[in-house]
């Protein structure tokens, strides 16, 4: 696991034990200060540990103050940051498996070095469960990151959730003169377009380029989680995706039989010093995310006029 490590003035020497520490236990660290004793300002090592997660240079991170509050507070003002001050090992492990907790915060002035160490080995071996439970509560918090998000114009264009309702992962919203749309995912905004040729102006990706994007994401996400837990040589997943309409009759595995259907190809590369074994055992696994679960399922589309 990428693991970055950060912390003020009084967090210094413990960060400086616990890298040490952290790669013992065999993961890839990055130290983004402080670099010395000398009085610094907790807010700049909380910006640079949260971006180093949203920024994919990390999976999760650790930062430290003299309290661990300052620097908990900060960091949880980063959209996409989950930041848990823990100072027992129950919670260390439990924020992980059921809040998703991306940074373990840790106050240097409050606990020993030993501690910390057992704080880090278990938040760092912890997994998200990913029970429905947890999901729909990871949800709302993420709806409330929304929706108190200051509403600049990039923004304002979203409305809220209708009052009463489930908090919502995504909005669409388009005019009714064209084909573009904007989408708010999270804290995320995307465009959606149908091609020049078909009658838009290719402002952004086609929904069916959005479908494919989200399976090719999650097979390589999951193959990835599936070779780092196994400790694989996996370097790079890549994946190509093609979707086309084909005749029921041309599909000898398919219950349908007449009409047409949607056929997805998809081609993955692994890249790494992998056995024959391993790759046909990550090929297997790829048929396994929720995505790839989702799209060869029986789906529930429940919609309504509000």
């Amino acid at each position: 696991m990428r693991v970055v490590l950060g912390g003020d003035h009084a967090g210094f020497e413990l960060k400086q034990d616990l890298l040490a520490y952290v790669r013992e236990l065999g993961h890839n660290v990055l130290d983004v200060g402080a670099v010395s004793t000398a009085p610094a300002d907790y807010p700049d090592f909380a910006e640079a540990v949260g971006m180093a997660i949203i920024e994919q240079q990390a999976d999760r991170g650790i930062l430290i103050c003299g309290s661990g509050v300052g620097a908990s507070v900060a960091a949880n003002k980063i959209p996409g940051i989950r930041a848990g001050l823990c100072h027992d090992t129950y919670s260390a492990h439990q924020g992980v498996e059921h809040d998703d907790m991306n940074v373990l915060v840790l106050g240097s002035r409050v606990i020993a070095a030993q501690l910390a160490h057992e704080l880090a080995k278990s938040y760092l071996a912890a997994r998200f469960t990913e029970e429905e439970r947890h999901i729909r509560r990871l949800a709302k918090v993420n709806d409330l990151e929304r929706r108190f998000l200051e509403k600049d114009p990039a923004h304002a264009k979203f409305p809220d959730s209708p009052a009463g309702s489930t908090p919502v992962n995504v909005i669409v919203t388009g005019d009714a003169a064209g084909f573009a749309q904007d989408i708010l995912a999270g804290a995320h905004i995307l465009k959606s377009d149908e091609s020049v040729r078909e009658g838009g102006t290719d402002a952004g990706p086609s929904p069916y380029d959005f479908v494919l994007a989200a399976l090719g994401a999650c097979t390589s996400m999951t193959t990835a989680l599936y070779a780092r837990q196994k400790a694989w040589p996996l370097e790079r997943v890549t994946v190509w995706l093609r979707h086309s309409k084909i005749h029921a009759s041309d599909c000898a595995n398919c219950e349908t039989k007449e009409g047409l259907l949607d056929r997805i190809e998809r081609d993955i590369r692994f890249t790494g010093p992998l056995t024959d074994e391993q790759r046909t055992r990550l090929h297997e696994i790829a048929g396994k995310c929720p995505v790839h679960r989702t799209l060869t399922s029986e789906i529930d589309i429940q919609s309504r006029v509000i």
